[in-house]
């Protein structure tokens, strides 16, 4: 056999070994077409682009879209921390689309923590602190910072190193048989933590990165309650 198919064979087994998780990610996220990664909240204003005005706003809100796609199979796929920052990116690239929609003018390089500011400045995230929506777009700025800016693993190690911090989820492990190959433990992608009379699973990053994907999705909901 060669090499390629060597490849093939191991893809395979992968797929086979996480299938379940995947399927119930999959149904965590609730997409409403038949793939069910779709955005359920994205906009829809620019249908043709003329000036060079309409075709930045219409690629920016292609990118909504696309974005959304590549983070939900990003949580579908256990890939926690990439996902994060691709919800991150994608409400970068929302905020300021409803920017450059009213003609506000902002910073060329804006991260989103000033994009957030911009927004509540003008009204179109609300002003108060305490807003739902308002809490959300802080979470996913805070989520990103901390994966963009190793900022766990600077200012709260033991999150990594033995202790589990609320960014991860730890799940008991129901068939440990599926663990356990040949007297070994497989953890394909995943930590396996041994108690003493049971067995748990922790999966990095998937808290935030399920708290990631509600908080980018409740503020969708508030920018595009029609779409």
């Amino acid at each position: 056999m060669n090499l390629l198919e060597d490849l093939k064979d191991r893809l395979k087994w992968m797929d086979e070994y996480h299938l379940e998780e995947r399927a119930e990610r999959l149904k965590e996220i609730g997409g409403p077409g038949v793939g069910g990664l779709e955005p359920r909240y994205s906009p829809h204003f620019i249908t043709q682009a003329d000036t060079e005005k309409e075709k930045e706003l219409m690629a920016l809100q292609d990118s909504i879209s696309k974005l959304w796609n590549e983070a939900a199979m990003c949580y579908v796929n256990g890939q926690f921390r990439a996902c994060i920052v691709l919800f991150a990116t994608l409400l970068e690239a929302a905020l300021k689309y409803e920017l450059e929609r009213r003609n506000i003018d902002f910073p060329e390089r804006s991260p989103l923590g000033q994009c957030i500011e911009r927004c509540r400045k003008h009204h179109i995230l609300p002003k108060n602190e305490h807003d739902r929506v308002n809490a959300a777009t802080i979470k996913v700025n805070n989520y990103r910072n901390d994966v963009v800016h190793a900022n766990i693993e600077r200012y709260r190690p033991e999150s990594l190193l033995g202790e589990t911090g609320p960014e991860h989820e730890v799940k008991p492990v129901r068939d440990p048989s599926r663990y356990i190959k040949d007297g070994a433990l497989t953890g394909d992608g995943e930590t396996i933590l041994l108690g003493r009379e049971d067995l748990s699973i922790i999966y990095w990053y998937k808290a935030a990165a399920k708290n990631t994907l509600e908080c980018t999705k409740e503020v969708l909901k508030f920018l595009y309650p029609s779409a």
